[in-house]
């Protein structure tokens, strides 16, 4: 993956927000296997993303772009979080809306809470495919 103009080594991905474009960017993440954590505000709000992704990889799976041990695999790389501790140690991709390079409020306490080694990337969609 390219971050931030380097390449390095990503095996760990996290997303904030888990709308449409989340949803999306997770998915993919999962389904090029990294272990992927995606952070909702809420607990509803971030149901209804996971719903999104699972709905999305069974059409897939119906669609025959995925087998069923595919779309397993990538559910198991999987997690959701409304805890932004959850999130150290993870290559963070912006999913809040807004433009790309206006992080949001909840970049602002990301960085303050993760781990110092993690990395805040604005368009991560554009780095993992």
């Amino acid at each position: 993956m390219n971050a931030g103009g380097s390449n390095v080594s990503v095996s760990r991905v996290g997303v904030l927000g888990c709308g449409l474009m989340g949803a999306g960017i997770a998915e993919v993440c999962v389904r090029a296997g990294y272990d992927t954590v995606v952070r909702e505000v809420s607990d509803e709000l971030l149901q209804k993303g996971l719903a999104r992704i699972g709905r999305s990889l069974d059409r897939a799976v119906e669609k025959g772009k995925l087998d069923g041990e595919q779309r397993d695999a990538a559910l198991g790389r999987l997690r959701g979080v409304v805890a932004l501790d959850a999130l150290e140690d993870r290559f963070l991709g912006k999913c809040l809306g807004g433009p790309s390079w206006e992080f949001p409020p909840d970049f602002a306490e990301a960085e303050l809470e993760v781990h110092a080694g993690a990395s805040l990337i604005p368009g991560l969609s554009d780095r993992v495919r």
